[in-house]
């Protein structure tokens, strides 16, 4: 419209009508769900499930981590994992403890780490929804509901919205959403 009125174009361009699009309501695990999942942490598909419960974490931030950091940081009398580096944004640089199943990332870590680099996007993803669904059959979850079940948690238990969005790597406020 300035363009048209500054240029004297006699334009008419009408923003376009674009209805409220609902969110998706993304499936979250029941405790159940997440103590079947924590309980099956020991193959390297289900440490990586597990990481995206416990610690919020995606597989692709779990591919960038400088390896030999985090198996020192995981020895730590409070074991974590240091994200940081080629993050999607800043407010993903963060360190989360590591508190459940500790033993099964520290062994499935080192290979978990090499697969995930020799794969791209589509194949990590497809054989964790496919060892999901033999977990839960017609649950609808995928290695991303950790993430949401991780918040789904953190509020329910009435974790401050600041808190919840720093260690899962939000821009404070999102975990409300």
């Amino acid at each position: 419209r300035r363009a048209s009125r500054l240029h004297r174009l006699g334009w008419l361009i009408e923003p376009p009508l674009i209805e409220n699009q609902k969110h998706a309501v993304r499936p979250v695990m029941t405790p159940e769900q997440q103590a079947v999942l924590v309980a099956n942490a020991d193959s390297m598909i289900g440490t990586l499930a597990v990481l995206g419960l416990t610690c919020a974490t995606m597989r692709s931030e779990i591919a960038r981590l400088d390896l030999n950091k985090a198996m020192k940081t995981l020895a730590e009398p409070i074991p974590y994992l240091h994200f940081t580096g080629e993050l999607k944004t800043t407010a993903r640089e963060r360190a989360v403890p590591v508190m459940i199943a500790t033993e099964a990332v520290v062994k499935n870590l080192p290979a978990l780490h090499e697969w995930l680099g020799q794969h791209d996007e589509s194949n990590p993803s497809r054989v964790a929804r496919n060892y999901l669904r033999k977990l839960f059959p017609d649950s609808g979850l995928t290695l991303h509901s950790g993430r949401h079940s991780f918040r789904a948690q953190a509020l329910a238990t009435k974790q401050p919205s600041q808190l919840i969005s720093q260690m899962a790597g939000w821009s404070v406020g999102n975990a409300a959403m």
